[in-house]
């Protein structure tokens, strides 16, 4: 006891030790493709006793303003980002995003911020409370602004322009809201988890700013979580595979795309579904749109392995016009009626031959080849590829000897359209790539091609495959961990507290002991959902952190996910009354005690305040889990870890929440809940 005593103390005053020092006074954020450290910009000020009206450089604010006794601001100005090595200032869009006027209007602080947690219910309870005429929520979902990082990094003034403007004529001590007047509010479930958040909320925030954390049985949870993750990493795989499935139609796509746009531009025309490629879709079974925004890591990382892969010689491209290569392809190659096969225009390019139908048919064979071929004589900078026949050399069997005429006929139209003029048509430069680089625009298809599609020929003709190991920047991607992995985090966070606090089952009992606890088991903590299952469902140690950071216990408002489910209506009047907020009556669908009916009524509200939301993230009310669900091993590993933890929450509490008690052997995932599937049948949405 002694020992576990010691070890205890000695933790708890390294953190404090640690807290007690200054913040990072230099930032990072990417700006035109390189890493900037910069000077953090200015935050809100309240003075050392608070007492005193806020102040925010560049910035008029007013603390108690309207019914409301919000903190509010007028931008008055943009502060610029300085490099904290060299001083140099720099322009960045700061307000990107912001909703309404760049300056000059009235933005509140929130006054409601939800939170937490994950997978415990805030999604729904953003749906219902923006329904109320006097709540605005910041239109994106989850501004991750508390958490640290870039978000913080650029200052208040960027946190209020991502609130909606206060129009209305506020009249102060007013016995009501004036006609329009709302509170500004977000949600970003992770900040509870976060090891900075709650920290930053105390300090950026007024005393009387709300924090709502709604929890949820801590295993059924993560288990939600683990559930998500998978619906976000099976349409990576789906992904990948039409890369694969589709490789001729994305060469050929890009090839004519970047005829008139730049990399990245061509690259995400060809693959957010706008053509016939149709990698990537809108919709919610495959939610490939949110790969799009890794577009320009496959852009850097094909830059990466055509530099490597380039042959001596393509330093200046003076033998043929620029963009002649994809000139070439756009009007001699086509895709072809399966995905990984091409074919070359006879019609529009040789016209000679096309009534060779044998020659034709041997062409046709080896067109991968030969594409792959042109794109190689064009990056050697050279026609000797071509002079000498060797783009259209049969490598199946036909010599060139069987069709002399017809193959130089071939290679004398091929290599005159590629030193053709290009009669107004160029293939755009990508500015920045050209200026660092010294690239001439004109090679960018061609390194593309040569370095990431690979040409082959077999009993079913020429066909082209995407080397995805190779061009595709596997390192983004989400990964799933083994439902066992789920086990393994639990022992993991017994083993630390064994080692450094003294017994396996370690439950902080104080503010200090959590820090303390936190701080050497789970120094760090991100939003991603590809690990940290375990931790992120540690409620008590986690709201007992907030508490040692700084947020006052009467600022926080803890709610019962299961509450939420059942009986809506009674949680947001409980909501209404802890932030001051008129009695409301919601529409009846909203908050409606059957599931399936507010389902559809939470997500068409959620479709309004936060625009595609749940396409970006993955994101479902009711996820569906797999039909395995836990392993019993996994689960009886995580009930028996979790056993403790729930008894301190519910001490903390103050109360018992009922629904956290399974029926042993009562396992998770399976079959989806016949109740919820019968009130699907009964309003015509069927399971």
């Amino acid at each position: 006891m002694r020992l576990s005593l010691v070890l205890l103390a000695g933790a708890v005053a390294r953190a404090e030790k640690k807290d007690n020092k200054s913040k990072n006074d230099e930032c990072q954020m990417a700006v035109g493709g390189k890493l900037i450290r910069f000077k953090p910009i200015a935050h809100v000020d309240y003075g050392k006793k608070r007492s005193g009206p806020p102040t925010l450089a560049d910035a008029t604010c007013v603390g108690g303003y309207g019914y409301f006794g919000q903190t509010c601001c007028v931008l008055d100005a943009e502060q610029p980002y300085v490099n904290s090595k060299t001083g140099q200032k720099f322009a960045v869009t700061r307000y990107r995003g912001q909703v309404g006027a760049r300056l000059n209007v009235t933005r509140c602080l929130p006054k409601v911020v939800i939170g937490g947690v994950q997978k415990g219910g805030s999604t729904a309870l953003a749906a219902i409370l923006s329904a109320h005429p006097n709540v605005q929520f910041a239109p994106h979902k989850e501004l991750h602004y508390f958490d640290g990082g870039p978000a913080f990094c650029r200052g208040t003034a960027k946190y209020l322009s991502q609130m909606k403007p206060m129009n209305a004529a506020v009249a102060p001590h007013a016995p009501g809201p004036s006609v329009g007047e709302f509170i500004s509010a977000e949600a970003t479930p992770f900040y509870v988890a976060s090891p900075v958040a709650c920290r930053n909320f105390a300090a950026e925030m007024p005393d009387d700013a709300k924090l709502i954390v709604i929890v949820r049985e801590p295993v059924s949870r993560l288990y939600s979580e683990f559930q998500m993750e998978r619906r976000r990493v099976e349409p990576q795989r789906k992904f990948l595979g039409n890369l694969q499935r589709h490789a001729a139609s994305l060469m050929l796509c890009y090839a004519k795309s970047a005829v008139e746009k730049n990399q990245s531009t061509a690259l995400a025309a060809c693959l957010n579904g706008r053509n016939a490629t149709g990698l990537m879709s809108r919709d919610r079974e495959n939610r490939y749109a949110m790969l799009l925004g890794r577009v320009s890591s496959v852009i850097a990382r094909v830059r990466e392995v055509a530099v490597a892969r380039t042959p001596e010689g393509d330093g200046a491209l003076t033998r043929f016009p620029p963009g002649s290569l994809a000139r070439l392809l756009d009007a001699c190659f086509a895709p072809a009626s399966r995905g990984q096969r091409i074919v070359f225009d006879f019609a529009a390019c040789a016209p000679r031959v096309a009534a060779n139908a044998p020659f034709v048919a041997a062409v046709q064979n080896e067109a991968s080849l030969f594409l792959h071929c042109l794109s190689t004589a064009v990056l050697q900078n050279s026609t000797r590829l071509l002079d000498a026949g060797a783009c259209v050399r049969d490598k199946n069997g036909t010599a060139p000897d069987a069709f002399p005429a017809a193959w130089t006929e071939l290679r004398d139209a091929t290599a005159a359209r590629l030193r053709a003029p290009p009669h107004g048509r160029r293939l755009a430069k990508d500015k920045k790539t050209d200026k660092k680089m010294g690239w001439a625009a004109e090679a960018h298809v061609a390194r593309f091609i040569a370095a990431c599609f690979k040409p082959s020929t077999g009993d079913d003709g020429s066909t082209i495959a995407f080397l995805t190991k190779l061009c595709y920047p596997l390192q983004s991607l989400e990964y799933l961990m083994p439902k066992a992995g789920l086990a393994t985090e639990a022992e993991a966070l017994e083993k630390c507290s064994a080692d450094h606090f003294g017994k396996a089952n370690y439950v902080a009992k104080t503010d200090e002991e959590a820090h303390a606890f936190l701080k050497k088991c789970k120094p760090k903590a991100n939003g991603a959902i590809q690990r940290d299952f375990v931790y992120r469902s540690l409620y008590a140690t986690q709201l007992r952190r907030c508490y040692y950071q700084g947020v006052k216990r009467a600022q926080t408002l803890v709610l019962d996910g299961a509450a939420l489910r059942d009986d809506p209506a009674a949680v947001a009047k409980d909501v209404e009354a802890f932030a001051g907020l008129p009695a409301f009556a919601y529409a009846p669908d909203l908050v409606s005690p059957t599931h399936a009916v507010a389902e559809q009524a939470q997500r068409a509200s959620i479709a309004k305040a936060f625009p595609s939301f749940d396409e970006r993230i993955g994101w479902s009310i009711h996820g569906e889990y797999d039909d395995e669900g836990l392993p019993a091993s996994v689960q009886s590993t995580l009930d028996a870890f979790f056993a403790p933890h729930n008894a301190e929450f519910f001490r903390l509490l103050g109360r018992e929440l009922p629904d956290w008690t399974r029926p042993a052997g009562a396992a998770l995932g399976g079959d989806r809940d016949d109740k919820r599937a019968e009130a699907l049948a009964e309003i015509g949405l069927g399971v």
